[in-house]
């Protein structure tokens, strides 16, 4: 399918989608779940809970939504596979997101803690 995985994530689509996702994903989870101190005191119930549990792949969903979509454009060794390529392709970018938001926050949290000592 992929060659070189440097090749998938410098493909311009995809770096835009790996931004896209990962605001989207924070934006979601700040109007569903509420601010800092609300998460920590709440008791998540109904809905609240069951977007707490699924949070994780809900990244690699709505990349693959946006897989979905026609005509969007794909890198060449996902071209042949046809629409599950493209979900693939951008299921992959969700994951991505994913683990890059997380390497920058956990980076970001560890300056400032540097920074206080």
């Amino acid at each position: 399918m992929i060659q070189n995985f440097t090749e998938w994530l410098f493909f311009a689509p995809n770096i835009v989608s790996i931004i896209i996702i990962g605001v989207l994903s924070e934006v979601f989870k700040t109007i569903v779940l509420g601010d800092k101190k609300t998460k920590v005191e709440a008791k998540y119930t109904g809905l609240k809970r069951v977007y707490f549990i699924t949070y994780k792949a809900q990244a690699i969903v709505i990349g693959a939504i946006i897989g979905l979509l026609p005509g969007i454009m794909v890198p060449e060794s996902f071209q042949g596979e046809g629409i599950a390529g493209s979900i693939l392709n951008y299921a992959g970018t969700g994951a991505a997101a994913m683990v890059f938001y997380s390497a920058i926050i956990s980076n970001i949290k560890s300056h400032i803690r540097s920074i206080k000592t």
